[in-house]
């Protein structure tokens, strides 16, 4: 029989293979036991170009993965996180609360960049700084009203988010 979580990952596959998704690029990782769910399952979309393959790693002793950094920002109120790094490009790709009411832990991507953004307490430190390279810094600058500067290594603007999280942002000059 098949559970609810087996359900949802079924359906969000199919809907990756609806928009064309390659199914080769498409893996589906049990998390080893780690989370007290039995069946808990991580979906990911990996870039199979050659230049983006990421060094060989373990998934507890079940083969290869994909090694990468998560920051995680600690956020008063997870939705209106969500919405302002919506203006940043980046789009909501998963939540989690251990129940109805409970704090949330969200994920967000702009392609490859991910960060968790958590209404935990302890789980990140109140202004932290992000450094995030982008292709189009001045677009970003426009979206929120701010100028660009000229910093040795590259173009960079410095933007807070609501919960006083720093996120220094630029385009390298070279």
């Amino acid at each position: 029989m098949e559970t609810p979580d087996q359900a949802e990952v079924r359906t969000r596959l199919r809907g990756l293979r609806a928009a064309g998704v390659d199914g080769s690029t498409i893996r589906i990782d049990t998390l080893c036991g780690r989370l007290t769910l039995p069946t808990a399952y991580r979906l990911s979309l990996f870039v199979t170009a050659p230049e983006r393959e990421a060094r060989p790693g373990t998934v507890c002793d079940d083969g290869p993965m994909h090694e990468e950094v998560v920051p995680i920002l600690r956020v008063a109120d997870a939705a209106a996180s969500v919405a302002w790094y919506e203006r940043l490009g980046f789009a909501r790709q998963w939540e989690h609360r251990f129940q109805p009411g409970l704090p949330a832990f969200v994920e967000v991507a702009r392609g490859g960049v991910r960060l968790f953004l958590s209404e935990h307490e302890g789980d990140a430190r109140p202004d932290t700084l992000v450094y995030l390279r982008v292709r189009d810094v001045e677009a970003i600058a426009a979206e929120f009203g701010v100028t660009a500067e000229e910093a040795p290594w590259a173009r960079e603007i410095e933007l807070r988010d609501p919960d006083g999280n720093r996120l220094r942002i630029g385009t390298p000059t070279e």
